[in-house]
């Protein structure tokens, strides 16, 4: 059980460290963005991580279940 927690707990932090990363290129690159492009792209960066986040938690139900 602890090896499937520091698996997951590393999981976590590659989505964390990728959507802080991710902000920072956003965030450096803002002043060369229209608007519509400043949203557009926020808007990609949500869907995105939603997205991860419901395969990671998915992925952790089926760990779950199948008694690992």
């Amino acid at each position: 059980m602890k090896f499937f927690l520091l698996i997951l707990y590393s999981v976590y932090g590659l989505i964390y460290k990728t959507i802080i990363e991710d902000i920072k290129l956003y965030y450096h690159s803002q002043d060369q963005m229209q608007e519509d492009d400043r949203l557009n792209y926020l808007l990609g960066l949500a869907t995105i991580y939603q997205a991860k986040f419901e395969k990671t938690f998915a992925t952790f139900e089926e760990l779950c279940k199948s008694g690992f």
